[in-house]
């Protein structure tokens, strides 16, 4: 699995960041490794048995296969990918669906502490909890109500618990073909979860389908989810990276207000410096934006940052304000193609933006009315 192709398709959710997981995880030898791994066979034999008929009695009412789900498919699942279970286990007056142990020691030690009447220290023997839910039970992204009938409030304040009291770090969501991971140290604000689609019908594309099942042994099998094991270090590896990103970015986003601002000052010197403030946060977040609809591939047929790149450095050496361009400023160059990404991929996140920077930040339009009066222009 040394390549990531397949990977957007069989692996979602914010819990660790689709960078690290494009970039990053395809180098780990533990992610190459599990390309040999028989069990992925084994697990998609086993999916592809039951599926149909899981899909064929697929129920409208709430729980009425969950039951099929466990015994059909969760249950051996788990069994191949290493992981005893027990179903015994009650927290906070409420039964778990699943407590999972990393090996048959760890699962005796619990049996014999649930005898005699230590549920807790069962529990954080246990490297993960876990909920199914029934065939074709949606997810969202966030809890929909504040109650224990809300499958992802339901894992979240089991794994909470379980986490304040010395249990395990990992939970499991599962209706059999959407199994999603989440993380008892994770701000509990954000809902973040990683999600694992499994195909619900045939397809043709049997590369992505073998991608999905050695995913689902790469996050969900007991060298994944023991303590200290696989998701442990991945998860704290990703961490880091994300916060050493997070602040170098916030160090070279101030260094280029600074920049942009002293330039616009430069070309432009009768307008004041807070006009020039508010006119480089505009022009920062319209370049931020450009570069992250290219990084996230929504801008296929054509590469900004390499033109950017020299029109700054080739035209104008190191004065980002000076020098001279014919056609169009880069400021309103920038404008126009914040305004075409948002025409031609119409997504919400866009339209929000267009509407909250239009009507919702008046301040900010009026720098650009103000800009445009002065004829401010920031060549490049």
């Amino acid at each position: 699995m040394g390549s990531n192709a397949g990977l957007h398709l069989a692996i979602g959710g914010q819990l660790i960041s689709p960078h690290y997981l494009r970039t990053q995880l395809p180098k780990r030898d533990d992610w190459n490794i599990v390309s040999d791994d028989s069990r992925a066979s084994e697990v998609q034999n086993l999916y592809e048995r039951v599926r149909a008929v899981l899909t064929t009695n697929k129920p409208q009412s709430k729980g009425s296969n969950e039951e099929a789900v466990r015994d059909l498919l969760l249950n051996p699942v788990f069994k191949i990918l290493g992981l005893q279970w027990s179903p015994g286990v009650h927290h906070f007056g409420k039964q778990l669906d699943y407590a999972l142990y990393e090996d048959r020691q760890s699962f005796e030690k619990a049996q014999t502490l649930i005898t005699d009447g230590n549920e807790i220290e069962a529990l954080r023997t246990s490297c993960a909890v876990a909920e199914a839910e029934r065939w074709g039970k949606e997810f969202g992204d966030k809890p929909r109500k504040s109650d224990l009938s809300d499958p992802i409030f339901q894992i979240e304040f089991y794994l909470g618990n379980a986490r304040r009291s010395g249990g395990p770090r990992w939970g499991v969501l599962t209706n059999g073909h959407v199994w999603r991971l989440y993380c008892g140290d994770a701000d509990p604000l954000r809902h973040d979860f990683l999600e694992i689609e499994l195909p619900t019908r045939s397809s043709l594309f049997t590369d992505e389908e073998q991608a999905a099942f050695r995913a689902l042994v790469y996050f969900f099998s007991s060298e994944a989810l023991r303590r200290g094991g696989r998701l442990d270090r991945l998860y704290d590896d990703a961490t880091r990276q994300a916060a050493g990103i997070t602040a170098e970015l916030r160090r070279q986003a101030f260094g280029a207000v600074e920049l942009i601002g002293s330039g616009l000052l430069r070309s432009n010197p009768r307008i004041s410096p807070a006009l020039a403030y508010e006119a480089s946060l505009i022009q920062l977040f319209r370049l931020l934006f450009i570069l992250k609809a290219e990084a996230d591939g929504l801008l296929s047929k054509r590469t900004l940052t390499q033109d950017i790149a020299e029109r700054i450095v080739k035209k104008n050496g190191d004065a980002i304000g000076g020098g001279s361009w014919e056609g169009k400023n880069f400021w309103h160059e920038l404008h126009d193609i914040f305004e075409e990404i948002a025409d031609e991929y119409n997504s919400t996140t866009v339209t929000y933006l267009r509407v909250n920077h239009r009507h919702q930040v008046p301040p900010r339009v009026t720098v650009w009315t103000t800009l445009r009066q002065h004829g401010l222009s920031l060549r490049a």
